[in-house]
């Protein structure tokens, strides 16, 4: 039971890395395959039929492109507002909003 739960491990582990390794031989196999970027367009890819990766159909499942912000630079204008509202300037703090907790003297 147990070399037959050892055979299962080697060969599930050989079946997931299978892709891998066929990938990995296809670097040094001379050729190259572009990747397609034209999604919204209708379109025919001719077949490479020399290729052992033809079944295998690699898009990125994601494409990151980062974004360019131009550097902002603020202008400093020097004017002066004129504002109706005086009740800002005009504030006065009453005592207790500085209170704190009371404190012991001794």
């Amino acid at each position: 039971m147990k070399q037959l739960k050892h055979l299962f491990l080697i060969f599930g582990a050989f079946l997931v890395l299978m892709p891998g390794l066929v990938s990995f031989s296809h670097i040094f196999s001379g050729h190259e395959h572009h990747l397609c970027h034209h999604y919204a367009k209708k379109h025919f890819h001719a077949k490479d039929l020399d290729c052992d990766l033809y079944k295998y159909h690699s898009n990125p499942a994601l494409e990151i492109s980062f974004l360019e912000f131009p550097v902002f630079i603020p202008k400093i204008t020097r004017e002066i507002t004129v504002t109706p509202y005086e009740f800002l300037e005009d504030h006065e703090p009453l005592c207790y909003d500085l209170r704190g907790p009371p404190a012991r003297f001794t």
